[in-house]
């Protein structure tokens, strides 16, 4: 037996426009049942504005294979925490490659690929912190900014586990899948996302010129250390 009040809300085409009613009914006095409508089609219409605008916005900072945010939401989003940077605290800006995902999807095809990007991206963010600021800027690269941190170990220790979090998908034909990592450790004077990025670039670069995979950290003082 249904519980009452009941209340539903449906679509109805009278004269070829689209109508939203709310019908709701109620037991009143005398065990009589009274069915109310009410045309809600203007509420209806707005709340698929907001949904339609939030989907807009979600997409358009969002990237939409991977989840996380897309090149310019994360680029603008760090260089704005480097602004607010502390003098007493370090931070560190990770550049992550997948080399294999080319080809990955080269041999497996394009729907194996989406499958290991997606995976991978899962796996990448579930390293860090909710207040790190993680996107995907190119097909296989990412970056990671991570702030307030004691020791460049901390960052160190964080990429290495991403390169073994990456290399244990497992893939048919495929002994291991490639990850590299470059490094820039942010000290107190350094603000600026261009320069940061750059460093930790030509680190990323090291790393993938290297004969196996590997992590390279830059410093401040331009000492790589591997």
């Amino acid at each position: 037996m249904l519980e009452l009040p009941v209340t539903v809300e449906y679509r109805v085409v009278a004269d070829g426009e689209v109508r939203w009613i709310m019908s709701s009914m109620v037991k009143v006095s005398g065990g009589s049942y009274l069915l109310c409508n009410l045309d809600i089609t203007q509420k209806k219409q707005f709340e698929m504005f907001v949904e339609k605008m939030e989907n807009l916005h979600q997409r358009a900072e969002f990237d939409m294979a991977t989840g996380m945010l897309n090149k310019t939401t994360a680029e603008t989003l760090i260089a704005e925490r480097l602004k607010k940077h502390k003098t007493d605290k370090k931070s560190a800006l990770l550049l992550i490659s997948l080399d294999d995902l080319k080809l990955i999807e080269d041999t497996f095809g394009a729907l194996t690929g989406e499958a290991f990007l997606k995976d991978a991206a899962s796996r990448i963010k579930s390293l860090f912190r909710e207040q790190d600021i993680i996107g995907r800027i190119d097909d296989e690269k990412f970056v990671v900014f991570i702030s307030e941190i004691s020791s460049p170990h901390i960052a160190y220790s964080k990429a290495v586990k991403v390169q073994d979090y990456v290399s244990d998908i497992v893939l048919p034909d495929m002994h291991i899948v490639n990850c590299s990592v470059g490094i820039n450790i942010i000290s107190q004077h350094n603000k600026n996302y261009a320069e940061v990025f750059q460093r930790a670039e030509k680190a990323l670069s090291e790393a993938r010129e290297s004969s196996a995979a590997r992590c390279v950290m830059y410093d401040e003082k331009d000492e790589k250390t591997e």
